[in-house]
């Protein structure tokens, strides 16, 4: 019995992360996914749009950056690094760490048809720049860019949900103990 290669998920861009951006499942040479990938663990994340946008297209997130004046042309923790390779070869990962030698590590979607760690270097073929986030724009939370860039790195790795509770479980924390230290500087003004 032979298989129907457009319902399984290697090779097909019929994945999760293109069903919660379209809507629906979909299928096919164009719905390359590394883009919305990005956008889903972001989305996932918490973080807002303002921050980074949802988008199925590198050079929208390129364009997204350069209007906000954010392309830069070294990695650091949490950028994300743009490749374009032609008018229709484009792809995006977001920089997990960087070495002092230029070379660095990301996590793509899409890549082999899988979601992967790859290392590069500053030169290779196709970057055409580094996205940086502005994480301190952040308002709705209390966690520092760092903490956030934490946050997105773990959702790349199994066991997702156990980050986005982990985040939301944190934020709590850092709430608790400001009510905490509120409530004894009050008790220490009625003494």
């Amino acid at each position: 019995m032979r298989i129907d290669s457009s319902q399984m998920p290697l090779g097909s861009n019929n994945v999760k992360y293109n069903t919660w951006y379209y809507g629906r499942k979909v299928s096919g040479p164009q719905f390359m996914w590394c883009a919305v990938y990005q956008s889903w663990v972001n989305a996932k994340c918490g973080i807002p749009m303002s921050i980074y946008p949802m988008a199925a297209s590198v050079p929208i997130v390129r364009d997204f950056f350069r209007a906000k004046g954010r392309i830069f042309n070294r990695p650091m923790p949490g950028d994300y690094v743009l490749f374009i390779f032609s008018a229709t070869k484009r792809h995006i990962g977001f920089v997990d760490s960087v070495q002092d030698d230029g070379n660095f590590t990301s996590f793509e979607g899409n890549t082999s048809d899988r979601v992967k760690r790859v290392a590069h270097r500053v030169g290779d073929s196709g970057i055409v720049g580094f996205g940086r986030p502005e994480y301190d724009k952040i308002e709705e939370d209390d966690m520092t860019k760092d903490e956030y860039i934490d946050v997105l790195r773990s959702a790349f790795t199994p066991g997702f949900d156990r980050v986005a509770d982990w985040a939301k479980q944190l934020n709590e924390v850092r709430q608790n103990v400001e009510r905490i230290k509120q409530d004894v500087e009050e008790l220490k003004s009625r003494a």
